[in-house]
C-alpha cells in the first residue's frame, strides 16, 4: 500500500509583537554621544576651570587676556570629536563649487614660488626688526630684553631708516599672502573644515605662548635679569602670536563672507598712490588717537598698521581669482620703475623727518612705568590730540610707501627670485616655526650677549619696564652694534633649523 503523502503547508509569516518592537528600537538607538565625545566633555570642564583659575591668578593684559581666552574656546570647539559619518559631510567642497581631483598631484606653477621666497625675505627681517629693537630700536617688546635704552644713542636713531623700511611693508605682505590661498582652501575643506583647520593651526601657538610660554620665560627673564622672586615677573602675553589672531578673526570673516568673487583689476600706480595716502591718513588717526584695535590683535603706529594690514589681506583674497600675480610679474618697465621711484621718494621723507623731529624715538621712559594708570581718574574731555595734524601727514606718506613698496618687493622677487633650491625650499617649509619660535630664541640669544659684556666687565643694570627687563646703562655704540650683529648671526643659526626638526615631531607638522 503507498504511503500517504501529507501536503507540506507553507509556514505562518511572524508577525512581531511590541516588546519585540520596542527591544528591536532600543538596539538601534544611538547615544547622543560618542564615548570619545563624553570624555572630551569631561576634559573641556577641566580647561574651562583651568581658564578661571588662570584669569584670576596670572596677570596679563586686558587686550591679550580677552584675545587669547576667545582663541581658547574657539579651540575647545573646533577640537570637539567628528563622527566619521559627520567629518566626511563636513569637510567636501561647499555647494556650488567645483570638484577637484586629487587622482594626480600636479606640480606647483613656477609663478608662486616667489611668494614663498618673499614670506622667508619678511620672516628675516621681522627678526632683524625685532633684534633692532632690543638694541635701543624704536618701539617695545614685552616678550623680549631692552639694552642700549639711553638718550642720544646713535645707534637708536639711526636705526629708524631700517625700521621704517620695514615697517612700511613686511607684515603688509605676510598679510597679503595670508589672504591669497584662503578662496581656494575655502572651496575645497567647505566652511566647517576650513574653521576648524584655520583656528587649530593658529590658535595652538597662541594658545601654549599665552598660557604657558610667556608665563615661564616673563619669570625667567625677570628674576635673572632685574631680581627678587621670579613670581613679581609672571605675566600672561600673547608675544608675536597677535599676527596670528588677526588671520583667525580674519580667515572667519572671510567664512561668513567669502568674497573671492569681486572683480577687480590689478590697480595702477596712480591707484596705488591714493590708496596709499587713503590708508595713511586713516592710520593717522589711528596713532593719534591711539586706538588700539584688540578685535583684531593690531596695535597702533604710524606706519604700517592696522588699516594697511587690513586691506593688504583683502586684497590677497582677491589678487589669484583676479589675476594680480600674473599682473605684477609682468609690469612694464614704465610701471614698476615709477613704483620704485615714488617709494624712494616717500621713504625718503618719511625717514628724513624721523630723524629731524623725533631723534630718541626708541628711547622708553622707565622713570614712571605705572604712568598709564593715571588715566583710570580723568573725565571726559572731548579735544582733537595735539598731533594729529602730524601723525595724519606722516600716514599719508607712510600709506603711499607701504603701497608702492610691497608691489615693488613683490615684482622684484617675481622677476629674479621665481625659483626654489633645496635650501629656499626648506626655509619656505620652516617659515611659520620661525615666526613662532622667534619669541623664546631672541631673548635667549642676548641673554648671552649680555652674559658676555658681563665677563668683559661691562655690567648692566637692568629694571622691569614696559613689561620686559629694559637696560639704560651707556655702553659704547661699537658694543651694541657688535651684539646686535652677533644677535642677529646666532638667531638666525639657531632658529631655521630649530624650526626645521621641530616640526618633523608627531603632530606638530600640522601646525607648524
Amino acid at each position: 500500500m503507498a504511503a500517504s503523502v501529507v501536503a507540506a503547508h507553507p509556514p505562518m509569516p511572524y508577525t512581531p509583537s511590541v516588546m519585540d518592537v520596542e527591544a528591536q528600537v532600543i538596539k538601534e538607538t544611538k547615544s547622543i554621544m560618542t564615548q570619545a565625545q563624553m570624555l572630551y566633555c569631561g576634559m573641556v570642564l577641566v580647561v574651562e576651570i583651568f581658564l578661571m583659575w588662570f584669569y584670576d591668578q596670572v596677570p596679563g593684559g586686558q587686550a591679550e587676556a580677552t584675545q587669547a581666552y576667545i582663541v581658547a574656546n574657539l579651540m575647545l570647539a573646533c577640537l570637539w570629536p567628528q563622527s566619521k559619518q559627520t567629518d566626511q559631510q563636513q569637510s567636501g567642497p561647499v555647494a556650488g563649487s567645483r570638484q577637484v581631483n586629487t587622482g594626480s598631484a600636479s606640480p606647483p606653477k613656477a609663478r608662486t614660488f616667489f611668494l614663498d621666497n618673499v614670506k622667508v625675505f619678511c620672516t628675516v627681517l621681522v627678526l632683524i626688526h625685532h633684534i633692532t629693537i632690543g638694541f635701543g630700536g624704536n618701539g617695545t617688546l614685552d616678550w623680549a630684553i631692552k639694552i642700549g635704552n639711553f638718550k642720544n644713542s646713535a645707534f637708536a636713531r639711526y636705526s629708524i631708516i631700517l625700521l621704517a623700511f620695514d615697517q612700511s611693508f613686511f607684515m603688509c605682505l605676510l598679510f597679503f599672502i595670508g589672504g591669497i590661498f584662503l578662496p581656494s582652501s575655502f572651496k575645497r575643506k567647505g566652511a566647517p573644515g576650513f574653521i576648524r583647520e584655520r583656528v587649530k593651526r593658529f590658535g595652538w601657538p597662541v594658545v601654549v605662548t599665552f598660557f604657558v610660554a610667556m608665563p615661564f620665560f616673563r619669570s625667567v627673564w625677570g628674576s635673572v635679569l632685574v631680581g627678587g622672586s621670579w613670581s613679581l615677573y609672571t605675566q600672561a602675553h600673547w608675544g608675536v602670536c597677535w599676527f596670528l589672531i588677526s588671520l583667525i578673526v580674519l580667515s572667519l570673516a572671510f567664512a561668513i563672507v567669502p568674497w573671492s568673487s569681486v572683480k577687480v583689476a590689478f590697480p595702477s600706480t596712480f591707484t596705488l598712490i591714493i590708496a596709499g595716502v587713503t590708508l595713511g591718513i586713516l592710520q593717522g588717526f589711528t596713532n593719534a588717537y591711539k586706538y588700539n584695535a584688540t578685535w583684531v590683535g593690531i596695535q597702533p603706529a604710524s606706519i604700517g598698521a592696522m588699516p594697511v594690514d587690513l586691506a593688504f589681506f583683502a586684497a590677497g583674497c582677491i589678487a589669484k581669482e583676479n589675476g594680480w600675480l600674473d599682473a605684477i610679474s609682468n609690469l612694464a618697465a614704465k610701471e614698476y620703475w615709477l613704483v620704485r621711484g615714488t617709494s624712494l621718494v616717500a621713504f625718503t621723507a618719511a625717514v628724513s623727518y624721523l630723524l629731524v623731529a623725533r631723534p630718541n624715538l626708541g628711547w622708553v621712559d622707565c622713570a614712571d612705568p605705572n604712568a598709564e594708570a593715571h588715566l583710570a581718574g580723568s573725565k571726559f574731555a572731548p579735544h582733537l590730540p595735539s598731533n594729529l595734524l602730524e601723525e595724519i601727514l606722516l600716514g599719508a606718506v607712510g600709506g603711499v610707501l607701504s603701497t608702492t613698496l610691497s608691489v615693488s618687493v613683490l615684482h622684484f622677487f617675481a622677476l629674479h627670485f621665481n625659483s626654489q633650491g633645496w635650501l629656499a625650499k626648506l626655509m619656505s617649509e620652516a617659515q611659520y616655526g620661525v615666526y613662532v619660535l622667534q619669541t623664546f630664541i631672541i631673548p635667549f640669544v642676548m641673554w648671552t650677549f649680555i652674559m658676555i659684556l658681563e665677563a668683559a666687565g661691562h655690567k648692566l643694570e637692568f629694571v622691569y619696564c614696559s613689561g620686559a627687563p629694559v637696560s639704560s646703562t651707556d655702553i659704547s655704540q661699537g658694543l651694541i652694534v657688535g651684539g646686535w650683529l652677533y644677535t642677529i648671526t646666532l638667531v638666525n643659526l639657531i632658529l631655521w633649523p630649530l624650526a626645521h626638526f621641530f616640526r618633523k615631531l608627531p603632530g606638530v607638522r600640522d601646525i607648524l
